[in-house]
């Protein structure tokens, strides 16, 4: 890949990901490994949460009738509270039940969309998802030209205006601006669909829940956030449902390894003598090793309390200041002069 010398790299893992990149730097695989960031995954509470991981697997929906569909149970199970980071990283979980392809292959291909009409998010919402993305995704996509004759002129200037009164958490990308991700086309949003989703109260997000499999991690062995049976039931599909969709891994198969990957893993963590980074949502998510090791300074410790357990996908935002200010502060990079 790198004819000459290679550049310094930064491990950057999340979750199960965090685990198998400190396994990594911790086994000195890369000559030109220069530092090590890990993303809302600490020993202690990973190993509590595996116990409730078989239960929050069986209450999952089998599967979903759309993309659409899948995406708005996502959102309301707390999954993903950002609907925009949803839109794209969760068809990547799921695959056709009639083929067996992938989603996202068929994203790319062409031979699916996510229709912005399908996603009925009626239902409570994490606090980052708002009416506001979807109303920007009429306004600004051109696949979505019938949508603007749906939203009167004096509905765009309330929407506007409540879009710059809203908060830090509206969807938006890293300029402020709003966009629409290349894989999302459809239907304009219908009228019952716009209400439902004006109408709907949000509550502050839970602070500890909304684990992905296979790793949730929270300071107590509560199963993770779940749809509730009737939710379940709206999206079960039966064997073989055409056109449906279904997950691409069954995660249950992966459950004699999950130990393997957290056990030891603060003390690992620990060793690497690379700068380090430890993101997580809430401070009840360090185990005693690592809290002792960050009193000590051993490693740069950033808490998003706002944010779900995908870090990332929740605030994306800050994850990246949080990064870019990582890489100053070790001199891995020089902060671009102002203009």
């Amino acid at each position: 890949m790198f004819p000459t010398e290679a550049p310094p790299i930064i491990l950057i893992g999340h979750s199960m990901g965090g685990a198998v990149a400190v396994h990594v730097a911790q086994k000195r695989a890369i000559p030109s490994f220069a530092g090590l960031v890990v993303i809302d995954v600490v020993e202690g509470t990973a190993l509590e949460s595996l116990y409730s991981m078989t239960s929050f697997l069986r209450s999952r929906p089998q599967g979903f009738r759309s993309l659409a569909d899948g995406i708005a149970w996502c959102v309301r199970s707390g999954q993903i509270r950002n609907v925009e980071s949803a839109c794209i990283s969760f068809p990547g979980q799921l695959k056709r039940v009639a083929t067996g392809e992938s989603a996202t292959m068929e994203l790319d291909k062409g031979t699916a969309l996510i229709d912005v009409s399908e996603l009925n998010l009626s239902g409570n919402l994490p606090e980052n998802s708002s009416r506001q993305f979807f109303t920007a995704l009429a306004n600004t996509s051109p696949t979505l030209t019938s949508a603007t004759s749906m939203i009167s002129e004096e509905g765009e200037e309330e929407d506007d205006e409540a879009m710059a009164a809203s908060d830090a958490h509206v969807v938006e990308s890293g300029n402020g601006e709003l966009t629409l991700p290349s894989n999302l086309s459809g239907t304009a949003l219908s009228d019952e669909v716009a209400e439902s989703l004006e109408s709907n109260q949000v509550p502050p997000p839970p602070h500890t829940n909304s684990q992905l499999p296979p790793m949730p991690i929270s300071g107590s062995t509560d199963a993770p956030k779940s749809s509730s049976s009737a939710e379940a039931a709206e999206h079960l599909l039966t064997p073989g449902g055409h056109g449906a969709y279904t997950w691409r891994i069954d995660l249950s198969k992966t459950e004699p390894f999950w130990r393997g990957w957290f056990s030891n893993m603060s003390s690992l963590f620990l060793s690497v003598p690379e700068p380090k980074l430890l993101l997580v949502a809430g401070v009840d998510r360090l185990d005693k090793e690592l809290t002792i090791a960050q009193m000590q300074g051993k490693f740069q410790l950033k808490i998003l309390p706002r944010a779900g357990h995908a870090i990332h996908e929740d605030s994306p935002d800050e994850v990246a200041s949080c990064l870019a200010q990582f890489l100053l502060r070790n001199q891995f990079t020089g902060a671009k002069p102002k203009q």
